[in-house]
């Protein structure tokens, strides 16, 4: 079997366990973001259910359009939410990157259970 025959169950399998980072750029998601699910939506539609998932958005002003979006697109996929999404206006901080290891520490603990 050729590898684009596989190629949905691959990326249903590497997108399904991952992170979601989202840059915002005037309240939507970002270009890549927006071109990542338009490529996977329907190949992973069935494939990935039900699977949890986490969101990290920064940006500078506002990033709730972005949460809306993405949380839009999880609902129609029917991923379930794992944590509450991260969002980090203006720079990083210690308290940013506790909570971003945080997320990572509960979407690390679900995949043990």
């Amino acid at each position: 079997m050729r590898l684009a025959q596989h190629r949905p169950q691959m990326m249903a399998h590497r997108i399904t366990y991952r992170r979601r980072i989202l840059t915002q750029k005037l309240d939507t998601g970002s270009g890549a973001l927006k071109h990542f699910f338009d490529t996977v939506y329907y190949p992973c539609l069935d494939a990935t259910r039900g699977k949890p998932y986490g969101l990290y958005v920064h940006g500078d002003n506002d990033t709730s359009g972005a949460v809306k979006s993405v949380e839009m697109i999880t609902t129609g996929l029917g991923w379930t939410r794992a944590a509450s999404p991260v969002s980090v206006l203006g720079a990083l901080d210690k308290a940013a990157r506790e909570a971003c290891w945080e997320l990572g520490a509960t979407l690390a603990a679900g995949l043990m259970a």
